[in-house]
C-alpha cells in the first residue's frame, strides 16, 4: 500500500517586504526586520505562555544574545533586529539580509524548532511564522501507530533486525519529542538495508518542508546547510543504536527543495543530498571526540548521485 510520507509539523509562512526607498534620497545604511511567532494549538487557537527563543543575525554581522520572549493571549511574541545594508556593485543597490533561528517550548507540547530568513530592499521587512503545536500523548500514539510504516517491507525478521527495529521507533520518538525533525518528514518505507560503497548501511530517507534559500546556490554550501540544520542534529541519536552486526554505518538522504535569492526568483529545484556515514564515525562525533571537518572527512557526501568533496573548518 502507498503512503503518503507523514509530516509531523504544520506551519504556514507568511513573508512581506514594506515602504519603499528613493533612489535620489541618501543611501540607507540600516533596516529593521521584524520577526513574529504566533503559537496554535492543533483546533488553531492561540497558545498563551509558550516560551520562544530568537537567535537573530545580520547577514554581516555575529549572533545577537539570544532574546527569550512568552506569548501573548494571541499567541504572538515578537523580536526585531537591525540589519546594516550590503551595497551590490553600484552604490545605489543594496539589500537587508537577516536570519532567525527559534525554539518554541511549551509544557505538555513538543517542542518546536525552525529558521527563517528576511531579505528586503526596504527600510523595513517582516515575517510571520504560525507554528501549531501538538500535545505529547497525541505525538506519542501518531508515532508508535505510524512506525511500521517507515521500515521497508523487506527489513530483516530475525531477532537482530527486530532489535534494531525497536531500537530506531524509540529513537524516533526521541528526534520528534526534541523537535529535530519540524523541518523534515520521514518518507514511509524509507527504513532499509543497503548495500553502498561495498558496505552496508542502515538508511533514512528525508523530504525538506521548506525550500533552501542561497544567496548563491553550490553543492557545498547545499551540504554544508543540510549538516548544520538538520544530520548535526539527529547523528547523535543514531550513533546510539547497536547495529548488531547487521550494518557499517549510516546513509542519510534528503530531498530538498532549492530556491536562490534573485530578481526575479528562480523556479524551485529539487536537490537530494546524501550522506554516507560510518558507525564508528557517528560515535566519536556524538562523544565530541571529533570535530565537525573530521566528520566530514570520514564521511561520503553525494548530491544527486554524485559525490562531492568539501570540508567545513571551524
Amino acid at each position: 500500500m502507498n503512503r503518503k510520507p507523514i509530516v509531523f509539523m504544520a506551519a504556514v509562512i507568511t513573508l512581506a517586504h514594506l515602504s519603499g526607498i528613493n533612489s535620489e534620497e541618501p543611501l540607507q545604511k540600516s533596516a529593521r526586520h521584524k520577526y513574529t511567532i504566533q503559537v496554535l494549538n492543533q483546533g488553531g487557537s492561540p497558545v498563551e505562555g509558550a516560551a520562544i527563543t530568537f537567535l537573530l543575525q545580520s547577514a554581516s554581522e555575529n549572533p545577537l544574545p539570544l532574546i527569550h520572549k512568552a506569548t501573548a493571549a494571541d499567541g504572538m511574541a515578537t523580536a526585531y533586529v537591525d540589519v546594516p545594508a550590503i551595497y551590490g556593485s553600484h552604490s545605489t543597490e543594496h539589500k537587508f539580509t537577516s536570519y532567525l533561528d527559534y525554539t518554541v517550548e511549551k509544557e505538555g507540547y513538543a517542542p518546536q524548532k525552525g529558521s527563517l530568513l528576511i531579505t528586503s530592499n526596504d527600510e523595513l521587512g517582516f515575517s510571520v511564522k504560525k507554528v501549531t503545536l501538538t500535545d505529547i500523548k497525541t505525538i506519542r500514539t501518531v508515532n508508535y501507530i505510524a512506525s511500521a510504516d517507515f521500515f521497508a517491507d523487506d527489513f530483516p525478521e530475525s531477532r537482530e533486525g527486530q532489535a534494531t527495529k525497536e531500537q530506531v521507533i524509540n529513537i524516533l520518538d526521541t528526534l520528534l519529542l526534541e523537535g529535530y525533525l519540524s523541518d523534515v518528514s520521514l518518507q514511509t518505507s524509507s527504513i532499509q538495508l543497503i548495500q553502498s560503497e561495498e558496505q552496508q548501511y542502515l538508511t533514512f530517507r528525508f523530504s525538506a518542508v521548506q525550500p533552501f534559500l542561497f544567496d548563491q546556490f553550490s553543492n557545498e554550501k547545499l551540504c554544508a546547510a543540510v549538516f548544520d540544520r538538520i544530520v548535526s542534529k539527529i547523528i547523535k541519536p543514531l550513533s546510539k543504536i547497536d547495529n548488531r552486526g547487521l550494518f557499517y554505518g549510516y546513509s542519510l538522504s534528503f530531498i530538498v527543495p532549492v530556491q536562490t535569492n534573485t530578481t526575479p526568483p528562480l523556479p524551485i529545484k529539487k536537490t537530494v543530498c546524501r550522506f554516507l556515514v560510518t558507525s564508528s564515525a557517528a560515535r566519536k562525533y556524538a562523544n565530541n571526540s571529533m570535530e565537525k571537518h573530521q566528520f566530514l572527512d570520514k564521511s561520503s557526501v553525494y548530491v544527486d548521485n554524485k559525490p562531492i568533496s568539501f570540508s567545513l573548518h571551524e
